[in-house]
């Protein structure tokens, strides 16, 4: 496996993390690893908007919690962002 880390803001950020698939989970897939491999990679921005606005649990964002989403109101379902 591999990353990438950038120094941001005094801190180290991991923004893309990657590497080979398990054969297993190629096999649990139906896919033959004999014959095909895999190879998986992830950004994390999210990591810089934890840094910015002082989010300490990366976990926060996958919660759907209102109270956290409502402190971000110039962030709008379809992707634009107004001040």
């Amino acid at each position: 496996s591999m990353e990438v880390d950038v120094f941001f803001r005094g801190k180290w950020l991991e923004v893309l993390g990657c590497g080979m698939v398990d054969p297993r989970v190629l096999e649990k897939a139906g896919i033959d690893p004999e014959e095909y491999s895999g190879f998986a990679a992830g950004f994390g921005l999210e990591r810089f908007a934890m840094v910015i606005h002082g989010i300490g649990d990366l976990r926060e964002f996958t919660k759907n919690d209102q109270r956290f989403i409502q402190q971000f109101p110039h962030f709008y379902d379809d992707g634009t962002y107004r001040k």
